[in-house]
Parts: C-alpha cells; sequence; structure tokens
C-alpha cells in the first residue's frame, strides 16, 4: 500500500531491517534477496520457495505425529535464533510462513518487514493489527512492544497447531481470538485432545 510508505522513519526502518534480513544465510530461512523501493513504493525480493507450507502439510496429513513436529519446529528455531542474533523479529509466525524445501526441511519466510513501515503509535492509535491473529502474541495483539519472545510464542502456537491440527484459540471471528488471545491463557495440549 503506498500509504504505508509516506513516512520518511518507516520507510528508513524498513530498510535497515531489510539491510540486516538480507545479511543472514541460514539454511532454515527464506534468504531475502533484496529490500528497496522504487517510485516512493516499497519491495522486498526474496528466495522463491515452490513447496507447501506446514499449514499446507497439515491440512493434507492432520495432525503430526510428535516426532515430526518437534523436528521441524527445531528446524525453525533453529533459523529464529540465527535472525533473533541479529536483530530480527519475525512478527508473523506461523504455519503458512514456515516452507518446505524439496528435502522435507523448513525455512521460516516471510519475515514482517513491511510491518516496519508502520510505527508503533499508528498501531495503538488506530487499535489496528496487521497479521494473521490466530498465532500472535497478546503483546502484539495489545499494540505492546514486542521482541523475541513475541516470535517464540507464535512458534509455541504453530508447534501446537501441527500437533492438534488447529490453532491454540479458533474462531471465525477474529476479533473474538484477540480477545481470547489477550486475556487467556492458552489451553493445554489436553484440551485440544477432548
Amino acid at each position: 500500500s503506498p500509504n504505508l510508505s509516506s513516512s520518511s522513519e518507516a520507510l528508513a526502518r524498513f530498510k535497515q531491517e531489510g539491510l540486516i534480513a538480507s545479511q543472514i544465510n541460514h539454511p532454515h530461512l527464506v534468504f531475502v534477496h533484496r529490500v528497496d523501493e522504487e517510485n516512493g513504493i516499497p519491495f522486498i525480493a526474496m528466495e522463491l520457495m515452490t513447496g507447501k507450507t506446514l499449514k499446507d502439510l497439515v491440512l493434507e496429513k492432520g495432525p503430526l505425529d510428535y516426532d515430526d513436529a518437534v523436528r521441524l519446529i527445531l528446524q525453525c528455531i533453529d533459523g529464529l535464533i540465527e535472525a533473533h542474533a541479529r536483530g530480527m523479529i519475525h512478527r508473523d509466525i506461523k504455519p503458512a510462513n514456515c516452507y518446505l524445501d524439496q528435502d522435507g526441511n523448513v525455512k521460516v519466510g516471510d519475515f514482517g518487514l513491511a510491518r516496519s513501515l508502520i510505527s508503533d503509535s499508528e498501531l495503538t492509535q488506530t487499535g489496528a493489527f496487521l497479521g494473521t491473529p490466530w498465532y500472535a502474541s497478546p503483546e502484539q495483539l495489545l499494540g505492546q512492544k514486542i521482541d523475541n519472545r513475541s516470535d517464540i510464542y507464535s512458534l509455541s502456537a504453530t508447534l501446537y497447531y501441527l500437533l492438534a491440527g488447529k490453532a491454540p484459540f479458533e474462531s471465525p471471528n477474529a476479533a473474538q481470538v484477540i480477545a481470547r488471545i489477550a486475556s487467556t491463557d492458552p489451553p493445554t495440549f489436553k484440551s485440544a485432545e477432548v
């Protein structure tokens, strides 16, 4: 959206985060080739992932067994450790952003770089939330400052999805999901089996 690039501060942050992301070359992260702008419109050029996502895998096979789910999540953790060490917070970890390569290994992609175009104050003032609420941390949904722990929450919700076949809090009503995540402890895995 062109209106996202209206703030020079936000555009500078987007480019800085993109520069950091493009310097990370890790087997469990989708490679960011370039983050720039053309005619005032910011863009991200990333490695093309043509395989399935973890969401596709669960939709096709149903919940995964523990060994497979943990193996895949450990690969995501490995990639996120590298990203976090470089100061990058993903901001949008979810099964649909975890891509399987041709060997069945996971690469975390779609870093929330575009979110750096929107200042925290804009999100707080409008009450807006960008992204998929089913996997977002309570802090993120409430427009509070986020750090690496937000990604850890989202990755934990992704693991829950792999094992249960659904997000920890599911409803077709996004506002209801946001309210439950922000005010309720996550359900135990045992409650998902009932």
